[in-house]
């Protein structure tokens, strides 16, 4: 029996309308040899029933429920540990492809073995799958004008200082071998940690066409839509990849790049804030704040951020004073 040289794995909870779009995009591809996995978290709204009879009917098909919720994290590495591919993606279950992406990106995967991953341009679609002709996370893709390959080194620095990140899993083909050498999802930072983590190992492709649309509605997954889980995640992703990445004997490398690296962050932090009318959600970001400021970086985070409000000011500076801090704290 031949193995798949692609896997494709959508991990799914209760979006068969969704799902079933996504499973067609893949399996409308004009690259034929791979295998379509259905990660099933234990979905209720009839999953079942149509992920059995759609793998009964096509070969490429796999499909497995979990027994229990294992969870997002959890599901995605189920799905990792029945990929037979040499290369390998996953598809959210809300997300779509045009029916050249596996064509497209394994090409590229093929000729570059030192390449990890290749990610292309995406656009957004509507909740009922109309074009918004945009690219998603646009501010990140200024430095890409054209198709490019990119060090891995490289891009690690441009994500410590606010100038790059990678997109979404529905826009990535991946090597297998980046998992069994490098570990699986995590917790922490899910995709995004785990992009940045074979960035340490492995160059990156970025391919310009659009072959690939994220999804936006109301039931969308995304850590972005709440502010506290965002800035949370956000710096412990920071952390971990400066502490994967640069050595804890370079004290004075790590105090630069974690300066270069919290500064965008805080100074989002500082503005939303600013801008909620939530009392309990600036409480949470507040302490957000402080556990990853200090006195000396409360007015340069103000000034170089550009905070135009002295009340802000006046307040912080009194909050991280030495008389403040017991009050604060």
């Amino acid at each position: 029996m031949r193995l798949p040289k692609i896997s494709v794995i959508i991990p799914t909870y209760n979006r068969l309308d969704y799902l079933k779009e996504a499973a067609t995009s893949v399996l409308k591809q004009t690259f034929d040899n791979y295998e379509l996995i259905i990660s099933d978290n234990h979905s209720s709204d009839g999953t079942a029933t149509w992920g059995r009879a759609l793998a009964r009917n096509n070969s490429k098909v796999r499909y497995f429920r979990n027994k229990k919720n294992l969870g997002m994290v959890r599901n995605w590495n189920v799905g990792l540990d029945r990929a037979r591919g040499k290369y390998l993606s996953v598809l959210n279950d809300d997300d779509l492809w045009e029916p050249g992406f596996l064509q497209e990106t394994i090409k590229i995967l093929d000729k570059k073995p030192n390449v990890g991953l290749v990610f292309v341009y995406t656009s957004i679609i509507t909740n009922n799958g109309k074009s918004r002709q945009k690219r998603v996370n646009p501010e990140y893709f200024r430095v890409f004008k054209r198709s490019k390959e990119m060090n891995g080194v490289e891009c690690i620095k441009k994500f410590l200082t606010g100038k790059w990140q990678v997109n979404m899993p529905s826009s990535i083909l991946v090597r297998s071998e980046c998992f069994s050498k490098l570990g699986k999802f995590d917790e922490i930072g899910l995709d995004l940690e785990m992009w940045l983590r074979i960035c340490s190992k492995y160059d990156f492709y970025y391919l310009d066409k659009k072959l690939a649309y994220w999804r936006h509605h109301d039931l969308a997954y995304s850590v972005m839509s709440n502010p506290i889980d965002y800035f949370y995640e956000r710096f412990r992703v920071l952390d971990k990849v400066i502490a994967y990445n640069y050595s804890k004997n370079d004290i004075a490398g790590v105090f630069a790049i974690k300066d270069k690296a919290y500064f965008k962050y805080r100074i989002q932090l500082l503005n939303t804030i600013f801008s909620s009318k939530n009392k309990k959600e600036k409480e949470e970001l507040w302490k957000i704040y402080r556990l990853y400021s200090s006195s000396t970086t409360v007015l340069k985070d103000l000034l170089r951020g550009k905070i135009n409000n002295i009340l802000l000011i006046f307040v912080n500076l009194i909050k991280f004073s030495k008389i403040g801090a017991k009050i604060w704290n």
